[in-house]
Formats: C-alpha cells, structure tokens, sequence
C-alpha cells in the first residue's frame, strides 16, 4: 500500500526498535496515534504523551483512564472518526499544542519508582 500510494519518502516501517531509541523517534512525530482496543497499562501511551507528542487513542478499554484528559480520544472501529481527530490534530496548531501540555502534564503521575514500590509493597503485605 505504501508503495502503491508513493508514500515510501514519508511513512517508513521500521521494525522492531530498541528502547533507548524510542524517545527521540516520539518527539520527532507530529503526532502519536493507539488504536488499541485492548490493552492492560499501555507504556507506550504514556511514554508518548511523556515525548511531548499530541497523542490520539482509541477511546475503548483502560486508554481514557490512562491517557485521561492527556489524549483525544476516536472510535477505533470507525474509519471516518479517527481521520477526522487525526485532520483536527493536523490542522489546528492551538489544539495541538493543548493537547501536547496536557498529555505532558498526565504523563507526570506515573514513575517506574512509584511503581516499584506499590509493587514492594503488594509483595510485602502478602509474605505476612
């Protein structure tokens, strides 16, 4: 498809990436789209709001709460709704910059120190 369309010079597939090159392919997007419908804790949802990305996600399963008031959120199943979040991401510069802000500011309630010591905690109240 990408090859019938002649998008080679702007959509690349690049496989799988290491994670300490991920953070520098996410502030280098224009924006950030998960249409996920299924997912437990996606990291990569909040990694890219951490980025700086305008992210968009599907709004089904824990995405909205994750995500919260940090994404735009699109029907994965409706073609027509996620390019029009997607045109709407694109074409209005004060939009994506809120939705940058925000997804920043939401990014910053979740630490992997924080994690790991609700986890230490969990772990020590059941070997009682």
């Amino acid at each position: 498809m990408i090859r019938r369309e002649a998008l080679e010079e702007r959509v690349r597939l690049l496989g799988q990436i290491p994670y300490d090159e991920l953070p520098p392919l996410y502030a280098a997007a224009s924006m950030f789209l998960f249409p996920s419908t299924c997912e437990n804790f996606p990291n990569i949802l909040v990694e890219a709001m951490a980025s700086g990305v305008p992210t968009l996600a599907s709004r089904l399963g824990s995405m909205p709460e994750i995500a919260g008031e940090g994404a735009d959120y699109f029907d994965p199943f409706n073609a027509d709704d996620i390019a029009d979040r997607i045109g709407r991401c694109w074409n209005d510069d004060a939009a994506r910059t809120s939705l940058t802000v925000r997804g920043i500011r939401q990014s910053q309630q979740y630490s992997w120190d924080d994690t790991a010591r609700a986890l230490l905690s969990i772990l020590e109240g059941a070997r009682r």
